[in-house]
């Protein structure tokens, strides 16, 4: 049962739980696959906070999540968390959340080593779930801003769900922000340049993770491979899309799977 957090408690103990195995690692820190004493298993992510303020950053995205439970939406299950207070300065703070098979990145990975690629039924049947949460999540007054396939997640079901919502904010009023926040290889052109944007940013992210899967993973201007882009050349590739050049359509994929693609990237 979800439990909503405030300042002064948590709602589950780490050392209830044995750790099995390292299973991520980014700058937020590490995530674990952990054992409870019913050998149920399930991730615990186990972030360091420098200050009160990283600490209410990390507890509102939790509390987004928790928001967001009874709305129907393919979320990454958030179970508990917990803060420890290491020194003066210095928190540590661990989420317990739902185990998944692996990010739709690994997924991605995998079946490209095995020469298994998604047919394009399978992409619009992912895509068509996706929208569907996007949608709601918009209802919900929520927007993501960092989706990159690391940040989608394929449950032991498989069902595709949305995941680690740690630059997403609940947009007031106009549906508008104007925070630089997000990766920059999916990013849309008005988030990277610190304009305002609105829920077109996830839209415009989620397509170019389609451009990027139907182009070689390659984003758009970039050599298809064998050819390797140099370091100058992803740099001079990204300023055209920002700048807002028409993109040429990704190299595989149907007529109409491309325009829907060009459509959901189109500069705004």
């Amino acid at each position: 049962q979800i439990t909503e957090i405030n300042k002064n408690n948590n709602n589950f103990n780490s050392d209830d739980f044995n750790i099995l195995r390292q299973i991520g690692q980014g700058s937020y820190g590490k995530i674990f696959e952990v054992e409870d004493k019913y050998h149920r298993h399930f991730a615990l992510k186990k972030i360091i906070a420098y200050s009160l303020k990283e600490v209410e950053l990390i507890k509102k995205e939790y509390n987004i999540l928790y928001s967001l439970q009874n709305l129907e939406i393919d979320l990454i299950g958030i179970y508990g968390l917990e803060t420890k207070k290491l020194d003066r300065t210095t928190y540590s703070i661990n989420v317990l959340m739902e185990l998944a098979k692996c990010d739709w990145e690994k997924e991605i990975k995998q079946r490209s080593s095995l020469n298994k690629y998604y047919t394009e039924k399978e992409l619009i049947i992912i895509l068509k779930k996706l929208v569907k949460s996007f949608s709601r999540l918009q209802k919900a007054n929520v927007s993501h801003r960092d989706i990159k396939p690391q940040n989608i997640f394929v449950s032991k079901d498989g069902t595709y769900k949305l995941g680690d919502f740690g630059v997403a904010r609940i947009t007031q009023g106009s549906g508008s922000a104007t925070a630089g926040t997000g990766t920059f290889r999916f990013m849309a052109p008005e988030v990277y340049n610190a304009d305002q944007y609105g829920f077109k940013a996830d839209q415009y992210s989620l397509g170019m993770v389609l451009y990027w899967m139907l182009n070689e993973y390659r984003t758009p201007f970039l050599p298809l491979p064998p050819d390797l882009p140099s370091e100058k050349t992803e740099s001079n590739a990204r300023m055209r899309r920002i700048k807002g050049e028409a993109l040429p359509a990704p190299a595989h994929g149907s007529r109409k799977l491309q325009n829907i693609v060009l459509k959901a990237c189109a500069f705004h």
